[in-house]
């Protein structure tokens, strides 16, 4: 393991540990109501589990680390299997050609941008992008199929970086849209306890 990783993976369990810490802080009266479970005793059990996790850092044991980090963060929506389902449930609305559904999965924020397979240059602004991806679904009646998803996270930020194929669907064969293959890349932001897209960019094969 670099250097370099070495201080990613710092990083990354400094912010989680900070992220943890006040949300214990928050929850404490509810997490003393659960059965069984005081604050002290969850405190106790997660600084056990950061204990683990820097041990691990420190014999850079990687593999270790990073099922540690999962583990920790799963069960608040934090971890990788709960990117994949943002990720599913964005393509998903394109198929369903569902435009609130997949704004609802946009940043609120004039930073996000966007350059699907229709954009002729990056679109950026919310207004802009969701005004692009609007006459994206009126336009396009394809039906899109992921694969080879790849999943990162860095703090609070995930990218997500896979192959798709959009075909026409069934009632739509006799469209002018033909098969296309392309490679995309969806990066994603923590914020309010959800994982919402800030970027996707496709690049046609």
């Amino acid at each position: 393991m670099s250097t370099t990783q070495c201080c990613l993976f710092s990083s990354y369990c400094s912010v989680l540990r900070l992220k943890k810490t006040n949300e214990l802080k928050v929850k404490q009266v509810t997490l003393s109501r659960k059965a069984g479970v005081s604050y002290a005793s969850a405190v106790s059990c997660l600084a056990e589990k950061f204990g683990a996790l820097d041990r691990s850092l420190a014999g850079e044991r990687v593999e270790q680390a990073t099922e540690l980090i999962n583990h920790i963060l799963r069960a608040d929506g934090f971890g990788v299997d709960n990117v994949a389902k943002v990720n599913k449930a964005f393509y998903e609305a394109i198929n369903r050609r569902d435009f609130e559904s997949l704004q609802s999965l946009w940043l609120f924020s004039d930073q996000i941008s966007c350059a699907h397979i229709l954009c002729e240059e990056l679109v950026t602004g919310y207004d802009r992008v969701l005004e692009s991806w609007s006459a994206y679904l009126q336009s396009m009646t394809t039906q899109v199929e992921v694969k080879n998803e790849r999943i990162y996270i860095c703090g609070t930020v995930a990218w997500v970086t896979h192959e798709a194929v959009a075909t026409p669907k069934e009632e739509d064969l006799q469209s002018d849209y033909l098969r296309v293959d392309f490679l995309a890349t969806n990066i994603l932001q923590w914020s309010n306890n959800s994982w919402l897209f800030v970027h996707h960019h496709a690049s046609p094969l």
